[in-house]
């Protein structure tokens, strides 16, 4: 009984996980169709970084609206792959500690940023589990406030 129930929840889980974009692929896309990037920073040992990735980011109504206003990017911060971030090229961890963390905190995770398609400059910087709901509001907030937070977006692109 115990793995037919385990089985079936990991069916859930496949069937209802938020479709990522690597990063490379999610910047090109973000370019291309002017949308501002998602990224989820999270690592395998961040037990709230799993939780909202089932709950959370398994919402198809969150899916939905993110899928529709944003390019989704999920980074592990243990990566050692190199990313630009706020105009430099840096780890995914680094750019947590030095580049995203938000002004005046402590970097934690999981946490979210919103990249500029055009600078790749972080432009709003979240740390901390979102519930559904807490999620869905954040979510629209910022699409209510997309233009006031592309203005932000005027930077060069050190690419």
């Amino acid at each position: 009984m115990k793995l037919i129930l385990f089985m079936f929840s990991c069916v859930y889980i496949w069937a209802n996980s938020m479709p990522w974009y690597s990063w490379e692929d999610g910047i090109l896309e973000a370019k291309k169709q002017n949308m501002l990037i998602w990224v989820d920073l999270y690592a395998d040992w961040c037990m709230p970084c799993k939780v909202m990735e089932v709950e959370s980011y398994g919402n198809p109504e969150i899916q939905k609206i993110l899928l529709e206003n944003f390019i989704p990017i999920k980074i592990d911060v243990d990566s050692p792959k190199q990313i630009q971030c706020d105009g430099k090229r840096l780890t995914p961890g680094e750019c947590l500690h030095k580049k995203w963390a938000p002004v005046g905190e402590s970097p934690g995770l999981p946490m979210t940023v919103i990249l500029g398609p055009a600078s790749l400059y972080s432009l709003v910087s979240l740390k901390g589990a979102l519930d559904t709901e807490e999620l869905k509001m954040l979510i629209l907030d910022l699409i209510a406030n997309k233009e006031k937070v592309l203005l932000h977006d005027k930077r060069e692109n050190l690419d």
